[in-house]
């Protein structure tokens, strides 16, 4: 019997996917969203009023090159579930409050989640 499952690989046509994202909090809880599968960013980026929220663990910052020229962000470790298969990924903080989708997720970690599937 095939597996019915929808792949991640699936899931890059349609541009987007759920994702289940985890707190960093002595209550552990989370909760599902839709990510935007962002094939032209290299690394994956979350809301930065989210991260906060979720307590997520400040690693490290980099700068960013983008259209609106360099910036600044903090990044951050952040653990994901995506098709029932739990991740650690490392997500730049920015301000998504305007955009359709809290976290995008980047090349780097789709060839990742995408190898593991």
């Amino acid at each position: 019997m095939r597996n019915m499952r929808k792949r991640l690989v699936d899931s890059i046509l349609d541009g987007n996917v759920d994702v289940t994202v985890y707190s960093n909090t002595k209550h552990l809880w989370s909760f599902t969203t839709r990510a935007k599968i962002d094939t032209g960013a290299d690394r994956s980026s979350i809301d930065n009023e989210l991260a906060i929220a979720l307590r997520l663990r400040k690693i490290d910052e980099i700068v960013v090159r983008n259209a609106n020229g360099r910036k600044r962000r903090p990044v951050y470790a952040m653990d994901i579930d995506v098709n029932g298969i739990r991740y650690e990924i490392e997500v730049n903080g920015s301000d998504r409050s305007k955009l359709v989708y809290p976290i995008i997720l980047g090349r780097l970690d789709l060839l990742e989640i995408c190898e593991e599937e």
